[in-house]
């Protein structure tokens, strides 16, 4: 007989205060710092706030520890556009800061800088799969927030997830379901082609796996 699948590995530490974070944001078409970043890069703020796809910090209250860059908050910062992360449970996880205007430092931040290996982007469609709440036969993976965002609205009938290095796992690929159409639409590069290599033999046998070279076709 299989061996029991190992149990889960626990919460981060700084788990218990990212939904606190999350809550506080505000919608990004209501920041002109936030909907001026979407803007630039061909995204529309007000259809990324309708489907609660990120949220923008704001510039003001308190901050917990985790989220500094520097000596600064991410408020202070600029890592002010925040994507929420989640786990093969569809449980929120961590988040993801993505720095909305011109500065030094990394452009995008994690809890202290902590690994989100393990953690997924999710539309509220594919966050229903993952904690078996729903199903969906046609399914988008897509490498990075902004290809995830530009995907979500592209293709609002898909569950659309978003990964970056170490984000798919077995976990994950065991929450698709068989006979799904799986598009994977990460990068024509030596990472997104390693990404998309994974994901095909993790699902092989299983699902229709084809590859697109960008979020949308």
């Amino acid at each position: 007989a299989p061996r029991p699948p190992p149990p889960p590995p626990p919460p981060p530490r700084y788990a218990a205060g990212v939904a606190d974070l999350w809550n506080r944001c505000g919608p990004v078409d209501a920041d002109p710092d936030v909907a001026d970043y979407l803007c630039v890069r061909g995204l529309d703020p007000v259809a990324v706030a309708a489907r609660d796809l990120a949220r923008a910090l704001p510039t003001d209250g308190p901050s917990p520890g985790w989220a500094r860059c520097r000596g600064q908050t991410w408020a202070e910062s600029g890592h002010r556009l925040l994507t929420p992360a989640y786990d093969a449970s569809g449980a929120l996880r961590a988040v993801r800061a993505t720095r909305v205007r011109d500065g030094e430092g990394p452009k995008r931040l994690t809890p202290g800088g902590t690994s989100t290996s393990g953690l997924v982007l999710a539309c509220p469609a594919a966050r229903l799969l993952l904690s078996g709440q729903g199903s969906a036969s046609r399914i988008a993976i897509t490498e990075g927030e902004t290809d995830f965002l530009t995907a979500c609205l592209a293709w609002p009938d898909l569950a659309v997830f978003g990964i970056w290095s170490g984000a798919w796992t077995a976990d994950l690929a065991a929450r698709i379901p068989d006979g799904a159409a799986v598009l994977v639409a990460t990068d024509h590069d030596p990472a997104g082609d390693a990404y998309a290599g994974q994901i095909t033999r993790s699902l092989a046998g299983r699902c229709d796996v084809r590859r697109f070279r960008k979020a949308t076709p």
